[in-house]
C-alpha cells in the first residue's frame, strides 16, 4: 500500500511488516523480528498497554534506549491511538517527574536498567502514571514481556491523519521542554519524504540506528526506513567499535550519525571492517565539517548526505546537500527538499538574503503542547519560524549562520544557555550568570559560563559539584569551565550582551 494511502502510522507499520514477512524487520543484539513476528508483537504489546489503562487520546512516555523492544512498544502505543513521548535518559529525575505531570502521562514505559529510577520518578509525580518495564522478568506484574489472557483485544489503527501520534520534546528557553505536537498525518509525510533526505530507500536496504530515542532524529530515521520496508537495526548506546561491527555484520546500507559521532567512528579504524554494503553516510544535528565529509568519503562510503532537520519539521522540511566520492567539494549549505517551501525573514536593516528561516511543509508539527503563546509566535499561516538564521545564495542554496536565540549545540545535543544560567543562579553564592557556546574541535561547541558571585570568594568547582550532586543539571549540560568575574557585559539597553564574552573565553583557553 503506497504511503499516501495510509491514514495512520499503524497502517504504515502493518504494511511494512507485510513487506518483510519472513525477513528481518526490527533487529538488535537480543531480538531478530521478521515482519510477521514484529506485527504480532506490536499487537500483543498494545493489548498489554490497554490493560495498563492506556486509551485512545491518552499519552505514553518512554524512558528507553534504542532497541527492538522499544520500537515495537512505541508503535503499539501509537496504534492504540495514544500519543507517544520519548524522554531523555540523561535528564535529571526531578525534570523527568515534572515532564510526566506536564504531559499528564497515563503510562511510563522504561528499560529494565532504569526501573529503580522510574519508580523514584513515578513517586515524585502527581499524576502517578502506570509503570511498565521492557523485557523484564515475566513474573513481574509490571512487565511488558509477559503473556496475556482473558481480556478482549483492543481496537487498533483507528486514528485519523489529524489525531496526535507523538509529542516530541525539544529544549525550551527556560528549561521546560517544548513539546512539538505531531499528528499521524505529519509523521506519514515525514516518512514519505525520507528518500529526498537519505536518497533511494528500498525493501532491500538497512539502516543502523544509534541515535537516542529522545532526539527528533530517531523518528526522522525510523519512519522513512520503516515506510520503505527496509531493515531497522538498533544499538542501545553509541560506541564506535560496536557501530562499525554493526555496519559490517548487518550489511548496513545507510548510516546516520551526528558529525561528532562520525569523528569517533573514523578514529576507531573503519578500514578494519567490511563496509562494502554501505552506500550512504548521513550527517545531521550540527554542521558537518569538510574534513569529516572528506574522510568518510575516502574511508567509508561513496556518498555523504548532510541535512538540516528538526524535531518540529521532519524530513519534508529538510535542507539537504549530497557529496559524492571523486567530486569537488560543494560550497556551504544545501537545497530544500522538493515540496518544502522556504522564506527568509531578514532582520530590520539587514540584507534581504540573510535572516530567520521560515519553513512550510506537510511534515510540520501542529504546534507546542500546552503552550498557546509559543505556538502563536512560531506557527502562523502554515509557516514555522525556526529560530535559525540562514543565508540564501543566488542559486537557491541555504547556509546556516547561527541562532536567533541562544542555543548551544554540543555534539548534536541542543542546550539552552538560559536554562544553564538559571540553574547556576540557584546557587546561594551566584548573583549573575551568562552562558555561551565556545567553539570546540571535538564537540562543535562546549558550554562555558561566566558568573558574578554574591560574596567575595566563589569556588567554580564547588558550583559545578553542587549542580551535579543536587540534580540541578544533567552532566551533558554542565559548563566545562566557569569563569568568575566582577560584572557581566551589557549592551545599550542594560541587558546582558553575550557577544562580548566570546573573545574573553578565547583568550582564557
Amino acid at each position: 500500500m503506497p504511503l499516501r494511502s495510509h491514514t495512520n502510522l499503524g497502517q504504515l507499520f502493518a504494511a511494512s511488516a507485510g513487506m518483510r514477512a519472513g525477513r528481518d524487520l526490527i533487529v538488535d543484539a537480543r531480538w531478530r523480528l521478521d515482519g510477521r513476528v514484529a506485527e504480532r508483537e506490536t499487537v500483543r504489546r498494545a493489548a498489554l498497554l490497554a490493560d495498563a489503562g492506556v486509551r485512545f487520546g491518552g499519552r505514553v512516555a518512554f524512558l528507553c534506549r534504542p532497541s527492538a523492544a522499544h520500537a515495537v512498544t512505541w508503535f503499539a502505543a501509537v496504534r492504540l491511538g495514544a500519543a507517544a513521548t520519548n524522554l531523555h535518559v540523561l535528564e535529571t529525575d526531578r525534570r523527568l517527574a515534572e515532564t510526566l505531570d506536564w504531559l499528564e502521562a497515563d503510562a511510563l514505559v522504561c528499560d529494565q536498567e532504569f526501573l529503580d529510577r522510574a519508580r523514584a520518578i513515578q513517586a515524585e509525580t502527581t499524576t502517578q502514571p502506570h509503570l511498565r518495564v521492557l523485557d523484564a522478568d515475566p513474573s513481574s506484574p509490571t512487565t511488558l514481556a509477559e503473556g496475556r489472557e482473558g481480556n478482549a483485544a483492543p481496537a487498533l489503527d483507528r486514528a485519523s491523519r489529524d489525531d496526535v501520534a507523538a509529542i516530541c520534546l525539544s529544549s525550551g528557553s527556560t528549561g521546560r521542554p517544548k513539546g512539538a505536537i505531531h499528528t499521524h498525518g505529519s509523521l506519514l509525510a515525514n516518512a514519505a519524504a525520507g528518500p529526498e533526505v537519505y536518497g533511494e530507500i528500498t525493501a532491500f536496504d538497512s539502516v543502523l540506528v544509534a541515535i537516542g530515542t529522545s532526539f527528533g532524529g530517531w523518528l526522522n530515521i525510523v519512519l522513512p526506513f520503516l515506510g520503505a520496508g527496509a531493515k531497522l537495526v538498533f544499538q542501545p548506546r553509541f560506541e564506535p567499535q560496536d557501530f562499525l561491527r554493526g555496519l559490517a555484520a548487518e550489511r548496513i546500507t545507510h548510516a546516520p550519525l551526528v558529525p561528532t559521532m562520525w569523528r569517533h567512528v573514523l578514529a576507531a579504524g573503519p578500514e578494519d571492517h567490511d563496509l562494502s554494503a554501505l552506500r550512504s553516510a548521513f550527517m545531521s544535528g550540527e554542521a558537518a565539517g569538510a574534513d569529516v565529509v572528506e574522510a568518510v568519503l575516502a574511508r567509508m562510503a561513496p556518498s555523504v548526505r548532510s541535512a538540516y532537520l528538526s524535531t518540529e519539521g521532519g524530513c519534508a522540511c529538510g535542507i539537504v546537500a549530497e557529496q559524492r566520492r571523486g567530486e569537488p567539494l560543494a560550497g556551504p549549505g544545501g537545497l530544500p527538499v522538493p515540496g518544502c517551501e522556504l522564506r527568509i525573514a531578514p532582520a530590520e536593516g539587514g540584507p534581504e538574503s540573510e535572516g530567520e528561516i521560515l519553513l512550510r511543509a506537510p511534515s510540520l508539527a501542529k504546534g507546542y503542547w500546552k503552550d498557546a503563546e509559543r505556538t502563536a509566535r512560531c506557527f502562523k499561516d502554515g509557516w514555522w519560524r525556526t529560530g535559525d538564521v540562514g543565508r540564501l545564495s543566488p542559486d537557491g542554496r541555504i547556509a546556516l549562520a547561527g541562532r536567533v536565540d541562544h542555543v548551544i549545540n554540543s555534539g548534536g545535543i541542543k542546550i539552552q544557555a538560559e536554562e544553564v544560567e538559571l540553574a547556576l543562579m540557584r546557587h546561594p553564592n551566584v548573583a549573575q550568570a551568562a552562558v555561551i557556546g565556545v567553539p570546540d574541535p571535538e564537540w562543535g561547541q562546549r558550554v562555558e559560563a561566566f558568573v558574578v558571585p554574591k560574596a567575595a570568594q566563589l569556588d567554580p568547582g564547588a558550583v559545578l559539584e553542587w549542580c551535579r550532586d543536587d540534580g540541578i543539571l544533567p552532566a551533558l549540560k554542565l559548563p566545562k569551565r566557569i569563569h568568575v568575574r566582577d560584572r557581566l557585559p551589557t549592551g545599550a539597553t542594560g541587558k546582558l550582551y553575550r557577544p562580548a564574552l566570546f573573545p574573553e573565553a578565547g583568550a582564557l583557553r
